[in-house]
Order: structure tokens, then C-alpha cells, then sequence
């Protein structure tokens, strides 16, 4: 929620991070077929939280573009990342994407957190 005061005639402007691209269900699943905890939280490049993990690696996924790579996040560190399909499915709101995800670097990890 966004509130502001106005003189009348006054001119306000404000700023929203707005998450532009798709929606989609998907299933993030481990390279070992295991699936990330429940509530970890996914993130685009802009660290905007375009998703939270529930039972069973599903997820309800914004903001999804072609190409794009997401990590997801739990215990505070970046654990693993996928990326969106070239080019997405075009039932995708019919059918649950089905992501990989990739193990993320120790390093890239800490410089994605901190």
C-alpha cells in the first residue's frame, strides 16, 4: 500500500517495483530428485522475491521471461538456480513447469546474499 498527502494542484510521483513477465506453477526439483525446503523464497536478478516453495517443490512462480535464470533461497544462502525456458510453453498456465535446479557456487552464493 502506497499513501501520500497532495497540496491541491500539486503533481506527486512515486516509484514501484513492479514484476514484469509471466505466471506460471512449476516444481523445482534437485539434481538428486529432492526438492528445495518449504518456504524457501525464489529471487529474480533484481532480488525481487517472485516466488515462495511449497510441499513437494511446487511454487507459483511471477515475473517469469524467457531465458531468465532465478535463485532460490533458504537458511539465508542461495542454494540453487534455474532458469525459465527458450521460449516458454504456450500452455504454460495450463500445465506446471517442471525446473531444474543447479547447484549455486559457494562464492556466487555469498556475493548474491551479501
Amino acid at each position: 500500500m502506497v499513501q501520500a498527502t497532495l497540496t491541491e494542484g500539486a503533481i506527486g510521483y512515486r516509484k514501484f517495483d513492479v514484476i514484469a513477465g509471466a505466471k506460471a506453477m512449476a516444481v523445482i526439483k534437485m539434481a538428486d530428485g529432492s526438492e528445495p525446503p518449504f518456504g524457501a523464497t525464489v529471487m529474480n536478478a533484481l532480488k525481487q522475491e517472485t516466488g515462495l516453495v511449497n510441499d513437494g517443490g511446487s511454487v507459483y512462480l511471477s515475473g517469469i521471461n524467457a531465458g531468465d535464470a532465478m535463485t532460490v533461497y533458504w537458511g539465508g544462502v542461495a542454494q540453487c538456480e534455474v532458469r525459465m525456458p527458450t521460449p516458454l510453453p504456450a500452455d504454460m498456465l495450463m500445465n506446471t513447469l517442471l525446473l531444474p535446479c543447479h547447484p549455486v557456487s559457494e562464492r556466487a552464493g555469498a556475493e548474491a546474499h551479501g
